[in-house]
C-alpha cells in the first residue's frame, strides 16, 4: 500500500505509517488489544464513535467527581478534576469535528 486513496480501515493508515502489529501489541492490555482488533477491521467511522463514547464517559466521570469534591469541600482536587474535564470536552469536540 503506497498511496492514501487506498486507506479504509484504521489497519491500512497504521500499515501505511509502517506501525506493525507487533509495535501497538506490546504496549496494550490484552483486553483492549482484543477491542482494537475488531475495530481496526472496521470503516474508520466505527473507530470515530468508539473513541466519542469512550471520551464522552470519561468527561462525564470528571464532570461528576469535580461535583463530589466541591460538595464535599475539597477545592484542590475539584480543581484537577475540573481540568481534565474542560481537557476531555475539548478532545470531544475535536473528535467530532472529524470528517469521514
Amino acid at each position: 500500500m503506497d498511496s492514501l486513496s487506498q486507506i479504509n480501515t484504521v489497519k491500512d493508515l497504521m500499515e501505511l505509517q509502517g506501525k506493525t502489529k507487533e509495535e501497538t501489541e506490546n504496549k496494550i492490555h490484552p483486553f483492549v488489544k482484543g477491542v482494537l482488533d475488531k475495530i481496526f477491521d472496521e470503516e474508520p467511522a466505527v473507530g470515530q464513535e468508539l473513541a466519542v463514547a469512550i471520551v464522552s464517559a470519561l468527561k462525564d466521570l470528571h464532570g461528576t467527581q469535580t461535583q463530589n469534591y466541591v460538595d464535599s469541600d475539597n477545592a484542590e482536587s475539584a480543581a484537577i478534576w475540573a481540568t481534565d474535564h474542560t481537557k476531555l470536552s475539548i478532545i470531544l469536540d475535536l473528535l467530532n469535528e472529524v470528517v469521514l
